[in-house]
């Protein structure tokens, strides 16, 4: 299938070329029979880029989400964070294991749901550091309805019994995100 999109694109492009002929002029019947062509595999031809973007920007994310140190630095893919068709983005961890705020990153990308990634740094800090920071994080977002918290990266083995217990209550204290 691929194959017969790329023989359509490749035929718009010949005929295009060839309207374009300024020896074509003396032939309005060719002139013709080629605009009739065109427009006809335009639509075809239309779609056919379109998907081909979209597919160039899927690849892309991917790669971005398949690299783990991808959001160590956030601020340098922004712009094509906001700018790609893709709703949210999965595994975002906010300072001090990155250098993009939440504040940042909900401003930045309006319309997009964050999964936020709790910093795996934050565990191995004192209980009240670890309670500040949840609430940090939480206020940053905002009640947006966009956002939530997970914790999926690199947590400190036995860290975890004393840091969900806190970052829950942070969470309900704040209310629903």
């Amino acid at each position: 299938m691929r194959q017969e999109l790329e023989n359509i694109r490749d035929k718009y492009n010949r005929i295009t070329a060839s309207l374009a002929d300024p020896a074509l002029s003396s032939n309005p019947q060719r002139i013709k029979k080629l605009a009739k062509e065109r427009a006809e595999l335009e639509p075809v031809v239309r779609e056919y880029v379109r998907f081909m973007q979209i597919e160039r920007e899927i690849g892309e994310s991917e790669e971005i989400l398949a690299d783990p140190a991808s959001d160590a630095d956030l601020k340098g893919l922004a712009e094509d964070i906001a700018t790609c068709r893709i709703g949210g983005l999965d595994s975002y961890t906010p300072p001090p294991d990155n250098d993009m705020p939440v504040s940042a990153a909900v401003a930045t990308w309006p319309e997009k749901r964050l999964w936020i990634n709790f910093p795996s740094s934050v565990h191995l800090q004192p209980e009240d550091a670890v309670r500040a920071r949840a609430q940090e994080i939480l206020a940053d977002a905002g009640h947006t309805g966009r956002m939530w918290i997970q914790i999926s990266e690199d947590l400190p083995p036995g860290r975890w019994r004393t840091t969900f217990p806190i970052i829950r209550d942070a969470i309900a204290e704040f209310g629903k995100p």
